[in-house]
């Protein structure tokens, strides 16, 4: 009996995974939801069920795969729909919840921010409403098909809406506040309170420079190649060595045409009197000086 009842189990998973499949709707939890599009070490992934291990550039994210960045540590997750997030040093990001239907656009990603800087840029899903969805600390956001920055510390957090039409939030007190402009940014205390300010360019360069890398960690290389083994390893040839492509269209010769008269126009020349400086010698001399 017990047998039975789990082989049956296991027929009606297969089953729904292969109708899934059928009518192309990838289910998050059988298949990766992306793939890791940047990675500067440290950067570290953990599976369900398996022990941490650095992530590699190209390697796939799947399902409620933990994403956790050292102190030097940056990666940049590209998912199915065009969506990604950039996520800085110190930080923690875990896909919840990954459904897309390319054919129509339709699904739903969630996602859990734990702690650290990021930035969200919206794919299709994001264009649907309640497509997004990205849990904190401190409450959940929910983006429209937009861009927006993400800062979550244990005293604060800030959420700054980039571009869009909506950024919308829930704390955990059940508070809601939404905003409808990019250039605003939601600022909540530990505590709760919130408060709705514009968006200074300190938010904007802090996050910016907690997403970029810095010149001496070179994307985790040890020891750059020199010059001399670049012009060997056949890159230049294929590479900057090629001549300059052209994108526009080249312009074909013609016979330049001036445009036609106007018409219907009547033209009233200016009577326009000249006086030169021997003209007026000659009107002092002919009346003579002014009088005493």
């Amino acid at each position: 009996m017990r047998c039975r009842r789990t082989c049956s189990g296991m027929v009606l998973v297969f089953t729904a995974w292969l109708l899934a499949a059928a009518i192309g709707v990838p289910v998050s939890w059988a298949r990766d939801v992306g793939v890791a599009a940047a990675v500067n070490p440290d950067a570290f992934g953990t599976n369900p069920g398996s022990s941490r291990r650095m992530i590699v550039l190209g390697e796939n994210v799947i399902f409620r795969q933990r994403i956790e960045t050292s102190g030097s540590g940056l990666v940049q997750v590209l998912l199915r729909d065009g969506s990604t997030f950039t996520v800085g040093a110190n930080s923690d990001l875990v896909i919840d919840e990954f459904v897309y239907n390319p054919a129509d656009g339709s699904g739903r990603l969630v996602a859990s921010f734990g702690k650290g800087v990021a930035r969200f840029v919206g794919g299709k899903l994001s264009k649907r409403k309640g497509g997004v969805a990205i849990n904190t600390t401190i409450g959940t956001i929910g983006i429209r098909g937009g861009i927006a920055n993400i800062q979550s510390r244990s005293d604060r957090s800030a959420f700054s809406f980039l571009f869009g039409e909506m950024l919308t939030f829930k704390g955990r007190n059940g508070q809601k506040r939404r905003l409808y402009q990019p250039g605003y940014t939601l600022e909540v205390a530990s505590t709760g309170r919130s408060k709705v300010r514009r968006t200074t360019p300190r938010d904007i360069g802090f996050v910016q420079t907690a997403l970029t890398s810095r010149p001496e960690l070179r994307g985790g290389l040890l020891k750059p190649p020199p010059p001399s083994r670049i012009a060997r390893s056949g890159l230049p040839p294929v590479n900057s060595g090629l001549g300059a492509v052209r994108t526009a269209p080249r312009p074909k010769p013609g016979m330049f045409r001036p445009p036609p008269p106007l018409r219907g126009t009547r033209y009233k020349p200016l009577d326009v009197n000249i006086v030169t400086r021997d003209q007026i010698d000659e009107d002092i001399r002919r009346r003579g000086p002014p009088p005493p």
